[in-house]
């Protein structure tokens, strides 16, 4: 995913587009059940239904595994949600919850790959519950590359017009002075 998305004066943030893995939602997988999409009913279908199974209960909490220098995970308000490797941020708990990480650098940060790696853990401990298993690890690829100033490309734009124009005034004056 390209970090260059959207660019703030101090920071490159990651916004949803078109491309595919941009929308960085996280919901419980029971909120594909009454998809129409047939990618999400086959992901809500596999391995044998195996997730299917409720949530009740559970407090589903985002544990970072991993973090690349420089960049940063925040809430929709823009606050930072962890420190350090090996913090926990809650996102919700049964079947009903929905969260949005936003990833950002600093607009100075060279260019580069940068990656954040997670894992989902339990923190329901009420009432004596089971607790579920933690999820593997899953991580997030970022790019940060620049991204052209509007300026820039609108400057672009007007010498690749000025050349074409003084290709095609060439070109009829030739046609003339041949004739």
């Amino acid at each position: 995913m390209l970090l260059s998305c959207f660019l703030s004066p101090t920071r490159l943030i990651t916004t949803p587009t078109n491309e595919e893995y941009s929308n960085l939602n996280v919901q419980p997988v029971r909120s594909l059940q009454n998809s129409t999409e047939p990618e999400n009913q086959y992901l809500f279908n596999s391995s044998n239904s195996r997730w299917q199974g409720s949530l009740e209960g559970a407090t589903i909490g985002l544990q970072l595994v991993s973090l690349s220098n420089g960049l940063n995970i925040a809430d929709q308000s823009g606050s930072n949600l962890f420190n350090s490797v090996g913090d926990i941020y809650t996102i919700g708990s049964g079947d009903d919850f929905s969260f949005t990480p936003t990833f950002w650098t600093d607009a100075a940060t060279p260019q580069g790959n940068y990656s954040a790696t997670f894992k989902l853990i339990d923190l329901g401990t009420a009432n004596n519950r089971t607790l579920l298993g933690e999820s593997g690890t899953f991580s997030f690829d970022f790019q940060v590359k620049p991204i052209p100033e509007p300026t820039t490309t609108i400057g672009l734009g007007v010498v690749g017009l000025l050349a074409f124009s003084l290709f095609r005034h060439k070109k009829r004056t030739a046609n003339r002075l041949g004739s």
